[in-house]
This record gives structure tokens, sequence and C-alpha cells, in this order.
């Protein structure tokens, strides 16, 4: 009795250190993955969300907190699709005691640190840029350039934002496209995805975000979430976003 008793409440220690569930930066990021697929798993042990696209960005085990974690480990793996790449996402909102090693010892490692970042929506300035709503076919070939997608990676991407209720960007600079961005709205809170420009023109990245926030305003939604490259971190604090903490992601082909 006392041994499931410890289980219940490591379970749940997630939602009494960073309050209630459903009002985390981390979970309105879940919400969002909800428009690529239906979760496998959606709860205060994991969230787990597989799409059709052959990338580990978008075959996540999101948070995991439980007290048998190799045990929950294999299952997932048991289950998970062979054929794409997963990634596990390790961060303090996770209870998972030994998650890294277990993964290291399974083929994991480290992609990227991203950190995650929120912005309470308030009167801001709007962007001085030529933006526009996006021409998909431009669109898709910037982001595929930007985060070096294979043809097959291309292709199921696609096919995602053709589901996606959500607007998308062009940034243009002197008539030429250089950047994109996707805001996709889950009741009062926006996303910010698909933020890429063209080498050498990082600076369009703030003119976006910018323009976003003010879109945000527009459209009274109460807040904002992105997860940013290390690259971008600078630039979003400055832009008055919060840092919540870093996502370490761990991945295996």
């Amino acid at each position: 009795m006392l041994k499931r008793n410890l289980e219940s409440m490591f379970c749940i220690i997630p939602a009494l250190m960073f309050g209630e569930p459903s009002c985390h930066p981390l979970t309105h990021y879940e919400s969002f993955y909800e428009a690529f697929a239906r979760p496998v798993e959606k709860g205060p042990e994991a969230f787990i969300c597989y799409s059709d696209v052959p990338d580990p960005l978008f075959n996540v085990i999101m948070h995991l907190s439980c007290v048998d974690v190799r045990e929950k480990v294999d299952a997932i793996l048991e289950k998970a699709p062979s054929d794409k790449p997963i990634s596990f996402w390790l961060h303090p909102m996770n209870h998972a005691p030994g998650l890294r090693s277990i993964l290291q010892e399974k083929g994991f490692a480290p992609l990227i640190t991203c950190p995650l970042f929120t912005w309470t929506v308030k009167e801001t300035a709007e962007a001085k840029a030529d933006i526009r709503r996006a021409d998909m076919p431009i669109f898709h070939e910037i982001v595929g350039k930007v985060y070096s997608f294979t043809e097959e990676v291309k292709t199921e991407f696609e096919k995602l934002m053709e589901k996606i209720e959500c607007e998308n960007y062009l940034i243009y600079e002197a008539g030429v496209p250089i950047g994109t961005a996707t805001l996709l709205v889950k009741g009062s809170v926006g996303g910010i995805f698909n933020d890429a420009t063209l080498p050498g023109r990082r600076e369009a990245s703030r003119a976006m975000t910018q323009f976003l926030m003010h879109r945000s305003l527009e459209l009274h939604l109460d807040e904002l979430v992105l997860l940013s490259s290390p690259e971008g971190e600078e630039l979003y604090a400055d832009l008055g976003f919060n840092k919540v903490f870093d996502i370490e992601i761990y991945g295996r082909p």
C-alpha cells in the first residue's frame, strides 16, 4: 500500500511543482501537437504523439513522469513506429529518474537543446516589414532548405500543413521572400512554428516575431509560446519573451 501511495505521489509531482498542468506552457505546446496527430498517450504519466513526418521533432515523447522508468521506456519503444525516428524531451516537468542514462543505453543521443519561451500578450508596436500570407510552395521551399528536410520529410510535412488550421506567413525584402513563420491558435494561446530565415537573413526573425506578437493582440490571445533554437534565445529574450526552461531533445534514428 505504501509503495502504491508513493507511486501516485511521484506521478503528480509535476502538477504540484508547476501549478495546474493546463496552465503550463509545455502543456500548451502539447495541445499544438494534437493538431499534427492524435496522441498515442496523453496524461500525467506521458504525452506521446507520432505523426506521418519521418523526423524526430514530429514524433515525440514530450514528457514522462513515472516510477518504473525503464519499464515505461521499454513499453514505449516496443509500440513506437519502427519506420520513423522518435525523440524524448528531457526537462524539469519530467519525473523520470535515470531517464537520460536509460536513453543513452538504448542508442539515443542529444540532438539539440531548445529553450521554451512564453509571452503574455499586450500592446506592442507593429513590425515595419513586408509580411504577407504565405504562397505555400515558396513557404515550403524556404522551410525545407533552412531545416535541411529530406524529400520524404518535405513531402509529409507539406501534407501535414495542408491539414492544419493556422496562419502561414512570408517576410519579403526588396520583393524577395527570405523567411517564414506559422501561427497556430488553440483557444486563447498561440504557438509560433516554422520560424525559418534564409542564411544571412537572421534579422528577419525579429520583424516576423514582432508581427506575430501584434497579430496575437488582434486575435485577442492571452499568451504566445514557442520553442526556440539555441541561436534564437537572445532574440526572443530581447523581445520580452520569458524563458521557462531548456528542453534537451534526445533522438534515435
